[in-house]
């Protein structure tokens, strides 16, 4: 999401999934919770 004025622009068109997210920053943000549950969390786009 860009860091300005969105105008006209929904929010929605920056949702995005947790998966996406953790790509691009190398980062595991649930890694206390089991792999089962994660991919199941980390796929879905919440709104």
């Amino acid at each position: 999401m860009p860091n300005q004025d969105l105008g006209t622009t929904p929010c929605t068109n920056y949702l995005t999934t947790e998966d996406y997210i953790e790509q691009q920053t190398g980062y595991n943000f649930l890694s206390n919770v089991s792999t089962t549950i994660q991919a199941v969390i980390e796929a879905k786009t919440f709104n």
